[in-house]
């Protein structure tokens, strides 16, 4: 009788699952723009965007992994594909923050390519903007192989450690070209 009483007051302890995951899914925390303050404005330009998009993806990451995973391969997948297929409603709170946290932090041509989508969707306007800003042209291809196979010279024993860091990211960019 005191096993069988025991049981029932651990099952009436544990919630269903249905309200886990409610619960799951109100503990998510919020993209705050006081996380992104430190970011400089993005206005424009392909350089600047290679910082700009860094910058972002890591605070991502400290609130929303998931979210993060989908920004670093947006140039990869289909949102369409994700919208259809389930993936995206567990992101889409977080994406409407994104909206309105790179509303804040773009400027000039990149404000009026957020400002363009009416969906509000932070994921859409993400892909845009790298898709504006990280093209793949011949001559950038070019420039990225020949800086990963041909490093400069450094001139001072103290610059070797830079120069090969730097060395290492000319070779990460042309893996990531392929």
């Amino acid at each position: 009788r005191v096993t069988r009483t025991m049981e029932e007051q651990q099952q009436r302890r544990l919630p269903e699952p249905a309200a886990e995951e409610r619960n799951a899914e109100r503990r998510l925390p919020k993209l705050d723009e006081r996380m992104f303050r430190r970011i400089d404005k993005f206005v424009g330009g392909d350089r600047e965007w290679r910082e700009f998009k860094f910058d972002v993806e890591v605070a991502v990451q400290t609130v929303h992994p998931d979210l993060a995973t989908v920004l670093k391969n947006i140039h990869r997948s289909d949102l369409g594909l994700m919208k259809s297929s389930g993936e995206y409603e567990k992101i889409k709170q977080p994406s409407k923050e994104l909206y309105e946290i790179l509303c804040i932090l773009t400027g000039d041509q990149a404000k009026s390519i957020v400002r363009g989508v009416e969906s509000q969707c932070g994921l859409t306007a993400w892909g845009i903007l790298h898709g504006t800003y990280a093209r793949q042209t011949l001559a950038r291809t070019i420039r990225t192989y020949r800086a990963a196979i041909n490093p400069n010279q450094v001139s001072h024993a103290g610059e070797i450690i830079t120069a090969i860091t730097k060395w290492e990211t000319c070779v990460k960019e042309a893996e990531a070209e392929d």
